[in-house]
């Protein structure tokens, strides 16, 4: 199902965070991380597994480890383009970050796609921890 529209997408986002029931996978820039910081906090205070891919320069700023206690955090140089995120293995949302009403988002529960972006994470998970090792001294 595509999804128009920025309302819209920012809706289908914020149930994807609050339906989870045992992990969520996200890929987020700091407008997003920071518009829904509250509904992040109840799932990582809730024990499910949370996996957050933003700017290695956001995460240090906003504090995300003290913020969400038990996440796993992985920093990339630069803020993520889109939306990435998977709920339970069971949902993806991915699409342009929005911005306005002609934004638009992917939402689907189809098995292949999911398994599709799972493995897209993953390797982006690689990426950021590749270059979160290369800059250190």
């Amino acid at each position: 199902m595509t999804i128009k529209g920025e309302a819209q997408i920012l809706d289908r986002l914020r149930h994807l965070i609050l339906e989870a029931e045992e992990r969520l996978y996200l890929s987020l820039d700091s407008r997003l991380l920071e518009a829904f910081r509250t509904e992040l906090s109840s799932v990582a205070i809730s024990g499910k597994r949370l996996v957050v891919i933003a700017s290695r320069a956001y995460i240090e700023r906003a504090a995300l480890a003290a913020v969400l206690p038990g996440a796993e955090l992985h920093g990339t140089e630069a803020e993520p383009p889109a939306i990435r995120a998977i709920a339970d293995s069971r949902f993806v949302l991915s699409g342009e970050t929005p911005s306005g009403s002609s934004a638009s988002c992917l939402f689907s529960d189809e098995r292949n796609l999911v398994e599709l972006f799972k493995s897209a994470l993953r390797n982006e998970i690689t990426l950021a921890d590749l270059g979160a090792r290369k800059e250190e001294p």
